[in-house]
């Protein structure tokens, strides 16, 4: 109980500095800091990549959010060394920091892990589903969101083979500076119930 309330507070009186704040999104995120699974708090403005962040919101019991745990790693495998950032979020309240640290070692995510329990983070990137992401731009500039692949067929169903990958081909673009192939695809994934 006690950790829970530990990253809560936190949480919770920084969004309190945003109700009724009229400061873009660019000013809101470069001074945000939450707490992390780790039990310290992670500036947003220091994890920025030099070419871009991705945040990854996650659950532990959603059925996508395992399934895309290998995909997630091989991308960020892939795209750390290349200057982009990877940040995996856990909105809310629901899962203890045992369940998701718990989630976050057997799928040996291996990346920075956020906790949003006042979803300052997810309210502010318009997240709604797990699995789903955010790509922003160094200055903060939404370049993506939405799926990570077509893995999942629909609620439920999910692809064996994934032939579109959208994450990869916007980050594969971010890189080459060419035109982003894809703004938004609507993640298919468990909701994010705040």
């Amino acid at each position: 109980m006690w950790s829970i309330v530990k990253y809560c507070i936190p949480a919770v009186l920084f969004a309190g500095l945003f109700v009724g704040c009229g400061n873009n999104l660019s000013e809101q995120l470069s001074i945000l800091e939450m707490p992390a699974l780790s039990g310290t708090t992670v500036s947003l403005k220091k994890e920025m990549g030099s070419t871009a962040t991705v945040y990854l919101f996650l659950s532990p019991d959603c059925p996508m959010c395992i399934s895309s745990s290998g995909d997630i790693r091989e991308l960020a495998e892939s795209f750390t060394s290349q200057g982009i950032s990877f940040l995996t979020v856990y909105p809310g309240t629901f899962y203890s920091v045992s369940e998701i640290d718990s989630f976050h070692t057997h799928y040996n995510i291996g990346l920075p892990a956020i906790l949003d329990t006042a979803f300052v983070l997810t309210k502010l990137l318009d997240a709604t589903v797990t699995p789903e992401v955010v790509v922003l731009s160094p200055e903060y500039e939404t370049l993506y969101s939405g799926a990570i692949n077509e893995r999942a067929a629909s609620l439920g169903r999910k692809r064996q083979l994934v032939g579109e990958h959208y994450l990869k081909k916007v980050l594969e673009a971010v890189l080459s500076k060419k035109a982003i192939p894809f703004k938004r695809v609507n993640p298919v994934g468990c909701f994010i119930e705040s």
